[in-house]
């Protein structure tokens, strides 16, 4: 059970799930702390979408922007590119 099912009785299967733009796969290199026993890259696109649908949300309601933040700094900011951060809105529409 998530948090937004608990405090405020949300269905997960009614959820519509939008994932933004984050770093892909290809440039998101993390240590032991993130994958314990390896040193290596982290989708983390699938890695939130793998909670989502766990969670009860279904597969067919998530989106996930196919953007990486590292590789279009000319849209987004990005630690990882640039040395610099910067910042990204987020919405969250409540409908019924």
């Amino acid at each position: 059970m998530f948090k937004m099912q608990k405090e405020h009785g949300t269905n997960p299967s009614d959820l519509v799930v939008g994932i933004g733009p984050c770093i892909c796969v290809k440039h998101y290199e993390v240590d032991e702390a993130v994958l314990p026993g390896a040193k290596g890259n982290f989708d983390l696109r699938m890695a939130n979408k793998i909670q989502l649908v766990e969670a009860g949300v279904d597969e067919k309601n998530i989106e996930i922007m196919p953007y990486c933040t590292y590789e279009r700094t000319d849209l987004f900011y990005s630690y990882r590119a640039e040395g610099a951060t910067g910042r990204i809105a987020t919405g969250i529409l409540i409908t019924g």
